[in-house]
C-alpha cells in the first residue's frame, strides 16, 4: 500500500511539473508571430510583406492547438510581394524560401521553449502560409490549384500535404473572399520601412491590408465566386461529419448558408440588370425618367 502511495504521490508531482512547464512555455500565437517577423527581418526584402488574418490575431474564438483536440484554430498568413513585375518564378522561389526558414525557426523556437517534438508538429500543422499571388494568378477551380502545389512540392501547410496541407479558396473568383478575410479586425500587415536614405530597415505593423488590395487591385464580389465558396465549404462540412467532427461541421454548415445567401443575392442583381438592359436596347431610355412620370408608364407598357 505504501509502494502504491508513493508511485501516486510521484504521479501527481510530475503532472504538476508538466503543467508548469507548459504554462511556462510562450503561447503558440506569441511564437508564431515572433518567428514570422524574425524570418521576413532575416531575409531583409523591403518588398516582402507578410499578411496575416484569422481568429489569433485577437485571440476571440482562438481554439489553442496545443490544448483542444478538434476544430482547433490556424495561423493564416499569406507572403506578399510589393511590385507587381516580378515573375512567376521568382515568386515561387520568395515562398519557398520563406516557409522552409519559418519552418526552421518554428522549430528551433519551440525546441528552446521546451515544447515536445508532438507539440511542435501540432502548431506546424497549424500554420498555413499562402504564396504570394504573383506565384498564380488564380485558377479556375481548387483541383487546378492543388494540381499546383503537388508540382511545386510545397503546400500551404506547414506540416500537411495534399488536401489537408491545402485548404481554401484559391480559384480567381474567389479574390474578393480572400481579401474580405484580410480587411477586417482579424488581420495584420508586417512590413519592413527603410529608413536614414535606406541604410536602415525597421519592422513596423499595420491592422489591415487595405493598403495591399489597392496595390494588387480590389476584386469584385461575383455570382461564380459565391457558388464556388458554396460548393466548398458544403464539401468540407461533408468532411466534417465523416470525420466525427461536429463542431468544424457546424461551423463550415454556417458559412456555406451565407455564401448561398449571397450566391442568390447576387445571381438577382445581375438578372436585373440584364433585364434592363435588354430593355433600354430594345426601347431606349425614358426621356422623363423610368417611373416619375405618365411618360414613363408609357415607356413600360411599349416595353
Amino acid at each position: 500500500m505504501t509502494t502504491r502511495w508513493i508511485k501516486s504521490c510521484v504521479l501527481a508531482i510530475l503532472a504538476l511539473l508538466s503543467a508548469a512547464a507548459l504554462h511556462a512555455q510562450p503561447v503558440p500565437t506569441e511564437l508564431v508571430h515572433r518567428a514570422m517577423d524574425q524570418v521576413l527581418v532575416e531575409m531583409d526584402n523591403p518588398f516582402l510583406r507578410v499578411i496575416k488574418q484569422g481568429s489569433w490575431i485577437t485571440g476571440e474564438n482562438f481554439r489553442n492547438p496545443l490544448t483542444m483536440a478538434k476544430d482547433v484554430s490556424d495561423f493564416d498568413a499569406r507572403l506578399y510581394i510589393s511590385i507587381e513585375d516580378v515573375t512567376k518564378a521568382q515568386a515561387e522561389a520568395a515562398w519557398a524560401t520563406y516557409q522552409q526558414r519559418l519552418v526552421a525557426k518554428i522549430t528551433s523556437m519551440t525546441r528552446s521553449a521546451g515544447y515536445t517534438a508532438e507539440q511542435t508538429a501540432k502548431v506546424l500543422s497549424s500554420i498555413n502560409l499562402y504564396p504570394p499571388t504573383q506565384a498564380f494568378k488564380g485558377f479556375a477551380s481548387n483541383e487546378e490549384a492543388l494540381k499546383w502545389f503537388w508540382e511545386q512540392g510545397r503546400f500551404p501547410n506547414l506540416g500537411q500535404t495534399g488536401e489537408a496541407g491545402a485548404e481554401g479558396l484559391y480559384t480567381k473568383a474567389t479574390k474578393f473572399i480572400r481579401q474580405r478575410y484580410e480587411m477586417n479586425g482579424r488581420a495584420s500587415v508586417s512590413a519592413l520601412v527603410i529608413e536614414d536614405g535606406g541604410d536602415v530597415i525597421r519592422l513596423v505593423h499595420r491592422n489591415n491590408a487595405n493598403l495591399e488590395h489597392m496595390l494588387e487591385g480590389v476584386a469584385s464580389e461575383n455570382y461564380e465566386g459565391y457558388v464556388q465558396a458554396t460548393e466548398y465549404t458544403a464539401e468540407q462540412a461533408e468532411k466534417a461529419i465523416k470525420a466525427g467532427n461536429l463542431e468544424a461541421a457546424a461551423k463550415n454548415a454556417e458559412r456555406m448558408g451565407k455564401y448561398h445567401a449571397q450566391a442568390r443575392s447576387a445571381w438577382r442583381a445581375f438578372a436585373l440588370a440584364a433585364v434592363w438592359s435588354r430593355r433600354s436596347r430594345a426601347c431606349g431610355p425614358s426621356s422623363t425618367g423610368w417611373y416619375a412620370t405618365p411618360s414613363a408608364a408609357a415607356w413600360r407598357a411599349r416595353c
